[in-house]
């Protein structure tokens, strides 16, 4: 099926949502001055994406003007390597398998049936189908990944974002990173034995 496309938080939304997380009393209000003016433009950076809001909140927070000016000049030469580096903070924070199932879903799930997508991720297993459902739970409460109308989907920017961590562990990974082959050229190079296939996670 074709992607998705998951909605974005309007600006109110976006800025009561950043707020929560850059701002000590949770709020952004208008005798705050400049802050209110580069909240509006962190918020549209993130494009309405509650990750990205979360991250960039968390970075600002109880930081001075000077530092809220220096990440804005930041994002304005180059947006996505600094949301990218900033989205590898939260998903370094996921346990193993929430990461694992994070990569799984971008690659071969991404719009997919929830139940599918949790059988297969649990090996048609049912105990293990019931660990996925939680582990898929998890990330969409931690605005990975998102649930509408029973699919699994995925915000572009993060999409992306976990393309190329998988592309990284594709191209050069060790003998302990897990290689998920989506890329035709990986996978017939994997088929003809020119790619060591014991890492391989999936196909």
């Amino acid at each position: 099926p074709n992607p998705y496309v998951v909605p974005r938080l309007n600006l109110g939304d976006g800025l009561m949502y950043f707020s929560f997380y850059a701002f000590e009393n949770h709020v952004c209000n208008p005798e705050m001055g400049d802050y209110v003016n580069m909240s509006r433009e962190f918020v549209d950076y993130a494009r309405g994406n509650p990750l990205a809001l979360k991250v960039l909140g968390r970075d600002l927070r109880s930081k001075d003007e000077a530092h809220w000016r220096k990440l804005l000049d930041t994002l304005a030469t180059s947006p996505n390597k600094t949301i990218q580096d900033l989205l590898k903070i939260s998903y370094d924070e996921l346990s193993e398998r929430e990461k694992d199932f994070f990569l799984d879903i971008a690659c071969f799930f991404r719009s997919e049936d929830e139940y599918y997508a949790r059988s297969l991720l649990g090996s048609g297993d049912h105990d293990q189908s019931v660990e996925a459902a939680r582990e898929i739970t998890n990330l969409s409460h931690k605005f990975f990944i998102s649930i509408s109308c029973g699919r699994v989907e995925m915000h572009d920017m993060l999409h992306t974002f976990a393309m190329e961590l998988c592309s990284l562990a594709s191209s050069c990974g060790t003998n302990q990173e897990k290689r998920r082959l989506w890329n035709c050229n990986y996978i017939m190079a994997a088929l003809q034995g020119k790619m060591e296939t014991k890492t391989v996670r999936g196909i």
